[in-house]
């Protein structure tokens, strides 16, 4: 590891700004929008982190810029980790990395390619300043119009406008109030974290497990185990980032770990379901400051941070191989999403099928109805009076889109789970809740099983506000789960309304047994 640059800082800062780089960015224009900030420069420190042995010119030389002005450097500390080339990148390294080299009382995560407000800093200081016992994310507004590559410096209206393909009622689509924050599918996790230090330092700061290597994953790992601790999980109403396309956006050429099949990693997703803290990898440097042995200096702290004995099992080409054939399961899992194409039994398939159209169609009913009341709430409140007529039939046209995509991935989702459990050769389960998801899954079962000849169905619901039978199955109290000992599927599409989560684990059933369907 190799300390390019560290600015003397006199006062501790509020908040350090944490960036990554592994020798892919081209454009190091997030530095410009983070050195324009409407709270003073003091009161923030960026550090900029990168993976491999590349020394940015243009960083370089913005530095050597910032000196012979008497400006203030436009970043405050530069590290040159120095890994192998031949290993591939790791974030959750780098942001152990950020932890141990920060300053400032918050730290935040974000992308290194993204455009931020003058606001942005603030926005962080103020939330926290109200709130303490947080974890703090921005959604990210996402622009395809390629005619910003490479970047030219479009203002933030601009990426808001044509080409933008998340944004409803002037926010971005995750943050729609009539649609669940759902982890694998609206908001992203990964575009902006923010964290109180000492809470980062004391569940063991990011998780170095090699399930986490490459694309997969991000700081959302780290929100999931500080949720577990009791801290909130917000997100910033009015404050977002902005991101516009170039090559490579996606992640192209990464390893990828075990996922959800929209690349969330499924590692990360369980952290939820144990009630898991410290990291299954823990960094040495972070473990030496949780447990109070940090005598050490900053730089020796450092370069305990960025220790390479591990990064053998990260080399591309051992590494290569399994890649592949995740890719090949995740591709052949979306050939097969449709179950419903090789049906055996046309007559009991179409009545099954006509079954699930229905209840799909009846949830995204009163979810448009829910969806338009709010969007015509929100204009009839808008100052700007021309909204009404060329901002109304936009938004109901976008909200109708997200919603039919989001019951997809709903179907989908729930069609990937029961066709898992079923390869385990599970034949029954058990459902938490008498809702839609629950004759959802039912109905998937039924058709599997004329299908693809897999047998797996419900056998029990179980329900503290619905009693009786739901399409031939009984309901029980939530009581009786405890005498239960199959798989039991919690729905919790909406991530953070989870107290159903909470519910079924008070009942002490054995944590092995519990499905989370996100």
């Amino acid at each position: 590891m190799e300390l390019l640059f560290r600015n003397n800082i006199q006062n501790i800062p509020k908040v350090s700004i944490v960036l990554l780089d592994w020798s892919v960015r081209e454009s190091f224009h997030v530095l410009h929008y983070l050195n324009e900030q409407s709270v003073a420069r003091e009161q923030y420190e960026i550090i900029w982190i990168e993976y491999y042995d590349r020394k940015a010119k243009e960083i370089d030389a913005g530095l050597k810029e910032c000196a012979s002005s008497g400006k203030h450097p436009f970043l405050d500390t530069w590290i040159k980790m120095d890994m192998p080339k031949d290993v591939y990148y790791h974030k959750h390294l780098m942001y152990n990395v950020g932890i141990a080299a920060g300053n400032g009382r918050i730290i935040t995560f974000m992308d290194s390619d993204a455009v931020v407000s003058p606001t942005f800093i603030g926005a962080i200081i103020n939330s926290f300043e109200k709130n303490s016992n947080q974890v703090l994310h921005m959604d990210q507004v996402r622009n395809v119009n390629r005619k910003y590559y490479p970047f030219n410096y479009p203002s933030i209206p601009e990426i808001s406008s044509k080409g933008c393909i998340n944004i409803v009622n002037n926010k971005p689509a995750g943050l729609f109030s009539v649609l669940p924050p759902n982890p694998s599918f609206i908001v992203n996790y990964g575009a902006c974290m923010s964290a109180l230090r000492d809470d980062l330092i004391a569940i063991g700061g990011a998780d170095e497990h090699i399930d986490y290597l490459g694309h997969i994953c991000g700081p959302y790992e780290m929100t999931f185990r500080l949720f577990n601790t009791g801290k909130k999980v917000t997100w910033h109403q009015n404050e977002f980032l902005y991101h516009t396309w170039h090559p490579g956006q996606g992640g192209d050429k990464n390893y990828i770990g075990p996922s959800d099949g929209r690349n969330v990693s499924t590692t990360a997703l369980d952290v939820r379901r144990t009630g898991r803290i410290l990291p299954l990898v823990e960094n040495q440097a972070i473990k030496a400051m949780r447990l109070g042995q940090d005598n050490e200096n900053s730089i020796s702290l450092l370069e305990l941070s960025v220790s390479k004995s591990e990064s053998g099992k990260w080399a591309v080409d051992k590494l290569k191989a399994k890649s592949v054939n995740n890719s090949e399961l995740t591709q052949k899992g979306s050939a097969n999403r449709d179950i419903f194409s090789r049906s055996k039994k046309f007559v009991r398939f179409w009545l099954l099928r006509t079954k699930l159209s229905y209840v799909a169609y009846k949830i995204f009913l009163r979810q448009f109805y829910k969806a338009l009341l709010y969007i015509l709430k929100a204009n009839k409140e808008s100052p700007e009076t021309n909204r009404n007529i060329w901002h109304l039939p936009r938004e109901v046209y976008r909200i109708r889109r997200l919603l039919l995509k989001f019951n997809d991935y709903v179907m989908w989702r729930c069609s990937k789970q029961m066709t898992e459990l079923s390869s385990r050769g599970i034949k029954e389960v058990a459902v938490f809740g008498a809702g839609d998801i629950a004759e959802i899954l039912d109905c998937i079962g039924k058709i599997l099983h004329v299908t693809a000849d897999a047998h797996i169905g419900i056998g029990s619901i179980y329900d503290e506000r619905k009693k009786g039978r739901l399409s031939g199955i009984d309901i029980f109290p939530v009581e009786s789960l405890k005498d239960y000992k199959g798989k039991v599927i919690v729905p919790l599409f909406d991530f953070f309304e989870d107290e159903n989560l909470d519910k079924v684990k008070n009942i002490s059933i054995d944590i092995d047994q519990i499905v989370i369907l996100w």
